[in-house]
């Protein structure tokens, strides 16, 4: 049982402890650790920092992770087996857990472990003490937006995605959006390493994804097998289908770049953040039962276009960079004297 929250002082003076059971961090505990290092406080782990995010990190060997104000797990796809439930009894006090996992989003250590969540909707809903999360902003991608930035855009819409499985929502795009966006852009669908000098020339980006996940409780298939029975006692289907898998870096990329970003509509589809944007003032949102009519829309509103993407790069800067996440996390689990 994690005993929460912490004092503030305890936080800046012993540090947080990042473990990762994989040979990486996670990009939302990089980021994680990037704005607690802005914020001074020191930061912990056993494995060493990527590089491009400039991170000082200590040296696991040189603390003791127990006498840390928090450790963090850093769960992630190949350090369990899906779909059992992992539970850890955590030797310290005060135990967090992290999941970017876009195919295993179910896990928690104990029933009162927070575990902060990316891909959460509310229309599926999952046993543990869940926060949602965003992948967000790091160093490395407003580093690069700013580095590329430039004042002449050209009339081309990218959707560069690599082929990937479990990712419908992409594929069904292709069938019912493309063809009205290619009345009025081009569309660059190559794949090449000049990803943020296209995002900081381009006019939009398509940065959506996703899987349609049908009402699986009700599928006997599933019930034999011990561990997805015991997954599925556990989850709520609100609505049918749900779009899980949905969050990704392109949609932040897209922002701090400056892009036109289209995305489905947060709202109408259950997408959860902890701060949210708002459809049509900083993304496109679409709507699949009438996407015809949003690009319609979109041209009738074509002016707006400089603006959207300008909002949409404010917001995400404001709120999701290292630095806003990191005041976003000491929110949630500790307290001022």
């Amino acid at each position: 049982m994690s005993s929460l929250p912490c004092n503030i002082d305890e936080v800046k003076k012993n540090g947080v402890y990042f473990l990762s059971y994989s040979n990486w961090l996670s990009h939302i505990c990089l980021c994680l650790a990037d704005g607690l290092n802005q914020l001074g406080i020191p930061v912990f782990s056993n494995i060493e920092a990527d590089v491009r995010q400039g991170l000082k990190i200590g040296n696991f060997q040189k603390v003791n992770w127990r006498e840390t104000a928090f450790l963090i797990i850093d769960i992630q796809q190949d350090s369990i087996e899906y779909p059992q439930q992992k539970v850890v009894e955590s030797p310290h006090p005060r135990t967090l857990a992290f999941s970017m996992s876009d195919t295993i989003p179910i896990l928690y250590l104990t029933d009162k472990t927070l575990l902060f969540c990316t891909h959460e909707n509310k229309y599926y809903r999952l046993f543990g003490n869940r926060v949602p999360w965003a992948f967000g902003l790091s160093s490395h991608m407003i580093y690069e937006a700013h580095r590329n930035r430039t004042d002449k855009r050209h009339n081309v819409i990218l959707r560069n995605f690599r082929t990937a499985r479990n990712q419908n929502v992409r594929d069904s795009l292709d069938l019912i959006l493309l063809p009205h966006l290619t009345k009025y852009f081009e569309i660059d669908r190559r794949i090449q390493n000049n990803h943020f000098e296209k995002l900081s020339s381009y006019i939009g980006c398509l940065a959506y994804g996703g899987s349609f996940i049908p009402k699986i409780t009700r599928d006997e298939l599933y019930y034999p097998n011990q561990p997805w029975s015991k997954f599925l006692e556990n989850v709520k289907f609100l609505q049918e289908p749900v779009i899980l898998r949905w969050d990704s870096w392109r949609f932040w990329e897209s922002l701090i770049c400056g892009c036109l970003t289209f995305h489905l509509d947060f709202d109408k589809y259950g997408f959860m953040l902890p701060v949210m944007p708002e459809n049509w003032k900083h993304y496109i949102g679409l709507n699949l039962e009438d996407v015809k009519g949003d690009i319609e829309r979109l041209i009738d509103e074509r002016d707006k276009i400089p603006e959207i993407a300008e909002n949409g790069r404010l917001w995400a800067l404001a709120h999701y960079s290292p630095l806003a996440t990191a005041k976003r996390f000491l929110g949630y689990v500790t307290y001022q004297n």
